[in-house]
């Protein structure tokens, strides 16, 4: 990452992230929502300027710049540290996402089947209930004429008893 950064020229309405509101606002902006967004504190590139540039034209110290540089790779490992962790937890946030939405959708494919299933046992029950229903229907008529041709057996028994 480039802590010196001052300007950074970009398209703001084509930019998808950061937001193009964030975009519009400028290059601090940009960096203050980069740092924001991986738990950094955010430094003006100032800060980081070596003291080269901010010297009165006296001596400058070899150790000094050395140490400036050093604490420099520092921050910028860390950035990168930091910035690697950040990407490790987008990337199991979007495993978990898909996993969630695996998950549902298999739920409900199976609430689906089991609707569907459960649509055709009612209507099998319901048919085996209207068979039955015929069944039944067609045993007591049965009965019944049975029972009419008893009756006229009996009446015509009782006429030839009466008669005879």
């Amino acid at each position: 990452h480039l802590r010196t950064l001052e300007t950074l020229s970009l398209d703001a309405t084509a930019m998808l992230y950061p937001p193009s509101e964030v975009c519009s606002a400028g290059t601090e902006a940009i960096q203050q929502f980069l740092c924001e967004k991986v738990g950094m504190e955010y430094k003006p590139p100032s800060q980081y300027l070596l003291p080269v540039l901010e010297s009165d034209g006296g001596e400058i110290s070899v150790d000094g710049i050395r140490g400036t540089a050093g604490k420099y790779m520092e921050e910028e490992a860390e950035w990168q540290n930091r910035f690697l962790d950040y990407e490790k937890r987008k990337e199991e946030k979007m495993k978990e996402k898909l996993a969630f939405e695996r998950g549902l959708d298999l739920e409900q494919r199976e609430q689906v089947q089991l609707m569907h299933q459960s649509h055709v046992q009612k209507g099998e029950f319901l048919q085996s209930m209207k068979e039955e229903q015929m069944k039944l229907d067609e045993g007591l008529t049965r009965h019944q004429r049975r029972l009419g041709a008893e009756r006229l057996k009996l009446l015509d028994q009782l006429k030839q008893m009466e008669q005879g």
